[in-house]
């Protein structure tokens, strides 16, 4: 009996390992579409995907290489197609291979979080392999190491979804198995990357994917690149570029932008409600092929990039003060208030048009009672289209002593507020660090009045973990304040 009890001990454990370590691979966001030929491919144009592993090891590092098989492959192979691998910071070029390798390299990498878990961008270059045939399916396969420095494929994971490969043809090819070019201009940040949808809800699947320039790869001398990618995007900064079928009765009614940290939404979409855009674009059911398709920054526009938006109390008057990265078509900024009553415009400050500049905007609020405030910022487009900012709150009463609040919210991903109070007007330094005591960012060095402050902190481009935040407090009177409190980033 005890050896009976043993054993069935010994298939429970093991079922039980066996499920809890089962590992999985799904999609995030996959575009239905992909370029491709099965020969001599000279009109290459990168797919773009997200993807979420599961099932790995906690808290590990791993090797990996994306590639495409079709249904008849084998779990064992490998598959085909180039590679570009997205680095875990967007200050590092992507990086291309055709002969990535889990030994010498190249290859990708990446680590997963406290669950096993692991969500990313990944990139394919369609190549001339026989895997690559104009109307037939294919599907994305990421294969891993151990985990552990191995240098051979211990794992294959296959993503569910299929893609169906089509190409660019230079003249008329049957419609179900050809596509055309698209490309455009915006003024997104390099490194984050564009999904196309033939719908206005972005609903389902998207129809194709691009990666905004410049990524760090050269790919102006490799001809076999599509024309025009290498012409009209490639190196191009806020340019874009990818395909669409040719069988697309809604034409494209949506551009949308997701961001390289974690691939949220930009809260700015270009919709069309039938595909003819407002330069004259015709989406519907193109026959371009190799002679792309342009939609202008006017058609897609990323309106306003906003960097920074704080308030602060001086003198009795409320100071807003606001930086954008980038505008397009800014006609300004409507200035809302919330006193307890609901937001409404207590100003306008005209803004800068079309413009890849810096720009600092500020505007008082004067005569202010004491109290507690909100305000917001309405980005108005020259078109009337409009979008709000985030809110900032402030207290117009003067506290009695110096503090630096928990930030709100926390754990957070990738935004939190951090509000502070100062006893008597101070200069100010607020800075954040991670866990080896390296400065990863300064928000504030510089004078501060007496009051209830609020700062706004946006971790994109930091990993996930625990960081730090230090306010240093010198007042005018000789008080002096300093504290630090840990704050958690997840992704």
């Amino acid at each position: 009996m005890k050896k009976l009890n043993l054993f069935f001990i010994i298939v429970f454990v093991s079922l039980l390992a066996s499920e809890s370590f089962t590992q999985t691979a799904t999609s995030v966001i996959l575009p239905q579409y992909i370029q491709g030929l099965n020969g001599t491919n000279n009109n290459r144009v990168p797919f773009v995907f997200r993807a979420k592993l599961d099932g790995l090891l906690p808290n590990t590092t791993y090797r990996f290489i994306n590639q495409i098989v079709r249904s008849t492959d084998s779990p064992t192979t490998n598959g085909a197609g180039n590679c570009f691998f997205v680095p875990s910071s967007i200050d590092s070029p992507f990086v291309r291979t055709t002969s990535p390798d889990l030994n010498a390299g190249p290859y990708g990498s990446f680590t997963t979080d406290a669950t096993g878990s692991y969500t990313g961008w990944f990139i394919t270059e369609p190549t001339g392999n026989a895997r690559f045939v104009p109307g037939s399916y294919i599907f994305m396969r990421i294969r891993l190491n151990d985990g552990a420095g191995g240098t051979t494929v211990a794992t294959r994971l296959t993503l569910p979804d299929s893609v169906k490969v089509v190409n660019l043809y230079s003249s008329a090819a049957p419609g179900d198995t050809a596509c055309t070019g698209i490309y455009g201009q915006s003024l997104a940040t390099s490194k984050d990357f564009v999904f196309l949808y033939d719908n206005v809800s972005g609903s389902g699947r998207p129809i194709a994917s691009a990666t905004v320039e410049n990524d760090g790869i050269d790919l102006a001398p490799v001809t076999s690149f599509a024309m025009f990618y290498r012409d009209s995007v490639e190196n191009k900064v806020g340019y874009w570029g990818t395909i669409i079928p040719n069988v697309l009765p809604n034409g494209v009614r949506r551009i949308e932008r997701r961001l390289f940290a974690d691939g949220s939404l930009h809260p700015v979409v270009a919709t069309d409600a039938d595909g003819v855009w407002p330069s004259g674009v015709n989406t519907v059911s193109p026959t371009g092929g190799t002679a792309a398709l342009r939609i202008n920054v006017t058609d897609a526009p990323i309106p306003v990039e906003l960097v920074s938006f704080s308030a602060k109390v001086q003198n009795g008057s409320v100071i807003l003060n606001w930086i954008t990265a980038t505008e397009t078509n800014n006609s300004g900024f409507e200035i809302q208030r919330n006193s307890g009553k609901g937001f409404a415009a207590i100003g306008f400050v005209n803004g800068n048009g079309t413009t890849t500049s810096k720009k600092e905007y500020s505007f008082v609020d004067k005569n202010v009672g004491q109290g507690s405030y909100s305000y917001r910022l309405k980005q108005i487009d020259l078109n009337g289209h409009y979008t709000f900012s985030n809110i900032v709150e402030i207290n117009t009463e003067l506290p009695r002593e110096f503090n630096l609040a928990q930030n709100y919210p926390n754990p957070f991903n990738p935004s939190t507020k951090i509000n502070f109070s100062l006893a008597v007007d101070s200069k100010i330094k607020l800075t954040i660090y991670n866990l080896l005591g390296q400065v990863v960012n300064t928000l504030i060095n510089s004078n501060y009045t007496a009051g209830n402050h609020t700062v706004s902190f946006n971790a994109n481009g930091l990993n996930s973990g625990i960081y730090f935040y230090k306010i240093e407090a010198f007042g005018i009177d000789g008080q002096n304040f300093v504290a630090t409190r840990k704050m958690i980033l997840t992704k």
